[in-house]
């Protein structure tokens, strides 16, 4: 993965290699935390994967104007490949 791919959206990568990006990589991780899998078989149902990627890129684009912890927004970690 390169820097510019890890900036420009969330990713989650399993140990298995298996990579997700975006709004499935949100769901993905939410899946492995409360060990559901609803996020994940909702996404693969067509229209709520479009609706997931919409809002996920509408917060993406906002994320300076929303709530948060100023420093975490900011953090811009070393990128070593």
């Amino acid at each position: 993965m390169e820097a510019q791919e890890a900036r420009a959206a969330a990713w989650l990568v399993l140990p298995d290699g298996t990579r997700y990006a975006g709004a499935q990589a949100i769901l993905a991780a939410l899946d492995r935390a409360t060990g559901l899998g609803c996020g994940q078989a909702l996404y693969r149902a067509g229209p709520v994967a479009g609706l997931a990627d919409r809002v996920y890129d509408w917060v993406a684009r906002h994320r300076g104007r929303l709530p948060g912890i100023r420093p975490a927004l900011e953090w811009d970690p070393p990128w070593t490949p």
